[in-house]
């Protein structure tokens, strides 16, 4: 990218470098340069990581054997708020700091102006934006598939980096989960057949194809709005890639606002694996055929639809008041127990309570389990 005038260039890994060594003048007016070494990000996720030869993106790391054909699969944009409490007084070099990124090395270059309503922002690498001022004291950051790409190539491990950033309160805005297809199973043939047979099962009503008419061979099929909280595109990614005679189809789903949050901390509760990112994408796409009885879920998946993914269950979310927290059990035990319980400890005292809860965690369901996970990672 064209550096704009003003807008100077630091590389943060070089920082302690250029200072100490060579002084062979001023920072930029306006814009300080300082070491941002240190802070509290767990060394664990500096290491070995998967590089795709894609060079976008990140790929899910190996789990099990789900019997999948799928080629890749993984994340391919995310966007993330950070709340107020965690950011306030902290411009560019202390928010790298705080997320973890201040020692890879990265070159950060001040754009003219805000990014999406903060006042303002950094290009951290290609793709990445880095936002601040505004919006209530929070911050923002915006990863383009390049962006993790190029943050993996660093280093990093991104996906024990998003589990620490939930753990830290951070609330991700929007993620895309891909799956790629080089075996020739993922056909527009096929999708369109599926489509006009009804022969898909999504919460999306609109369907809809875009086609080049001139010097553009690709296709996308789009189910769903880009407004939608989920949305998803299957599209020719080797005519995206200018790349002939080669087959690679992907099959993308877009979650953005509540669900995405709840979609990505539900993937890093699996340990972030492919069997959950495939059962993620089916939540979102499922082609299924109809067999004339009301229950989808008992459809029969297309012949070719199953040999993409694999045996993986269906992974689906709930966000909103449909989302039973731990924070709901909380307020139902003190405003419906508190009472009854305050009696049986003035009654049988303190051993009562005692082995209330020891009994009950002895019988705490999936369900409970699942809870507890959710709030430890700040969902």
């Amino acid at each position: 990218m064209e550096q704009q005038k003003n807008s100077p260039r630091i590389d943060v890994g070089q920082a302690e470098k250029q200072a100490g060594a060579s002084r062979e003048g001023p920072p930029p007016a306006g814009r300080p340069r300082k070491d941002v070494g240190g802070g509290g990000f767990p060394a664990s996720c500096l290491g070995d990581v998967r590089i795709s030869s894609r060079g976008q993106g990140v790929e899910a790391p190996p789990s099990g054997n789900t019997g999948a054909s799928a080629a890749w699969v993984g994340i391919d944009y995310l966007s993330m708020t950070l709340p107020a409490a965690l950011v306030t007084g902290l411009e560019c070099e202390g928010l790298l700091e705080l997320l973890g990124l201040d020692s890879l090395g990265l070159v950060i270059e001040w754009r003219s102006g805000g990014f999406r309503g903060w006042q303002a922002s950094a290009e951290i690498g290609p793709g990445g934006v880095l936002a601040w001022g505004g919006q209530g004291g929070t911050a923002h950051l915006d990863l383009t598939g390049g962006a993790l790409g190029h943050l993996r190539a660093l280093g990093l491990d991104v996906f024990g980096w998003i589990r620490y950033l939930l753990e830290l309160g951070v609330r991700v805005g929007r993620v895309d989960i891909a799956a790629d297809d080089e075996a020739g199973l993922v056909t527009r043939e096929r999708v369109i057949d599926a489509v006009s047979a009804g022969d898909y099962v999504t919460h999306s009503r609109s369907v809809s194809e875009h086609r080049g008419l001139v010097g553009d061979p690709g296709w996308t099929v789009y189910f769903g709005r880009r407004t939608s909280p989920t949305f998803v595109r299957i599209y020719d990614k080797a005519a995206e890639q200018g790349l002939k005679d080669v087959f690679w189809t992907r099959v993308e789903a877009e979650f953005k606002r509540e669900r995405a949050h709840a979609v990505i901390v539900e993937w890093c509760l699996s340990g972030w694996s492919v069997a959950s990112a495939l059962g993620l994408l089916r939540g979102a796409l499922d082609f299924r055929r109809d067999d004339g009885t009301v229950t989808k879920s008992r459809w029969d998946l297309l012949d070719w639809w199953g040999a993409f993914l694999g045996a993986v269950d269906l992974v689906r979310v709930r966000v909103g008041s449909s989302a039973r927290s731990l924070d709901d059990v909380a307020r139902w035990l003190f405003h419906s127990v508190s009472s009854a319980l305050a009696a049986c400890e003035s009654a049988f005292g303190d051993v009562f309570v005692r082995h209330l809860v020891s009994r009950g965690r002895a019988r705490m369901s999936v369900q409970h389990e699942r809870m507890l996970s959710l709030y430890a990672v700040g969902a």
